[in-house]
């Protein structure tokens, strides 16, 4: 799960900034760096996936990814608040 967690923030923080690319490009360059080097690199799902060293064909890992995060988002909701999270931050809609 770890592996898809950096794969994921990969994703997310890549497609943060100007996309600046080198060509040639190789996702695999990225193995040995933070999640930082990828910003502006707007990796696709695949070349994220790549750069941890996982199956790039693994579009479920992101669903997991997601689905983790938002369950412990929730769980932390409602030990700060002892209330549900509300419909308009829920984001399962």
């Amino acid at each position: 799960m770890r592996r898809n967690l950096q794969a994921a923030l990969r994703y997310w923080f890549s497609h943060s900034g100007t996309k600046d690319r080198p060509e040639p490009f190789s996702a695999h360059s990225l193995r040995d760096t933070g999640v930082g080097s990828a910003v502006g690199l707007h990796l696709s799902w695949p070349e994220a996936m790549q750069s941890v060293g996982a199956n790039p064909n693994d579009y479920s890992a992101l669903s997991r990814v997601q689905s983790l995060l938002r369950a412990r988002y929730v769980d932390e909701w409602e030990a700060s608040f002892e209330s549900p999270v509300p419909d308009d931050l829920d984001g399962r809609r």
